[in-house]
């Protein structure tokens, strides 16, 4: 694939923090975020939302509750939830930071379900996953390696996915086991940023202040 992503220069901080409560081991479930959010804001879609957070936490950065909280009022400019806790919003947070902690077997992305929504919608999310991603990571700056700058320039092109949606988005099985691989393929790399920054536990740099 080919795209860019501008990311520059990143400086991660330890992940050292009082563990936060434990939550079931489970992937987010897309439906019941929906209906948990539509009272916070209109402009917070979970998929877009989870992908914020654990592309923060995969950048090396280790919000505190009030300042993921804070991440995400200015990301969605809805300022209210900035006061939202406890709410989804804390739970999505809370559980990306569990899963990809855990590891592989763990880590799932929360998009709608493959057997209630069409292969449009499904698409649409994954790619407002990768851009809420993209946004968490590149608000830390530090050197990243030419595999990992590769890994965000496929992330960029799987990002604009949604708005080819058309013919080619029909539920066809070639199409179907496609998108299968590109969430596959968004799953481990998340994964791999994750582990890359988080191998040593020494800050290197600081996170931007006030970015959207």
């Amino acid at each position: 694939m080919s795209g860019q992503s501008g990311f520059g220069t990143i400086t991660p901080l330890p992940l050292i923090r009082p563990p936060l409560p434990t939550l079931p081991m489970s992937t987010p479930d897309f439906d019941s975020l929906c209906a948990a959010l539509q009272g916070i804001g209109r402009h917070v879609h979970p998929a877009e939302l989870h992908g914020l957070a654990c592309g923060i936490l995969a950048s090396g950065f280790d919000p505190s509750p009030d300042q993921w909280l804070q991440e995400a009022a200015t990301y969605t400019e809805e300022a209210q939830l900035a006061f939202a806790s406890p709410s989804p919003v804390m739970d999505i947070y809370s559980l990306s930071r569990q899963q990809l902690q855990e590891g592989d077997f763990a880590f799932a992305l929360c998009l709608p379900d493959d057997d209630t929504c069409g292969l449009a919608e499904r698409s649409e999310s994954l790619a407002r996953w990768c851009q809420g991603f993209l946004h968490g990571f590149a608000a830390i700056q530090s050197p990243l390696s030419e595999e990992n700058r590769e890994l965000l320039q496929d992330l960029t092109e799987i990002s604009r996915l949604g708005m080819d949606a058309g013919e080619e988005n029909e539920d066809s099985e070639e199409n179907e086991r496609y998108y299968a691989e590109l969430t596959e393929f968004v799953r481990m790399a998340a994964i791999s940023l994750f582990m890359d920054h988080h191998a040593s536990h020494e800050p290197t740099g600081t996170r931007k202040q006030g970015h959207h």
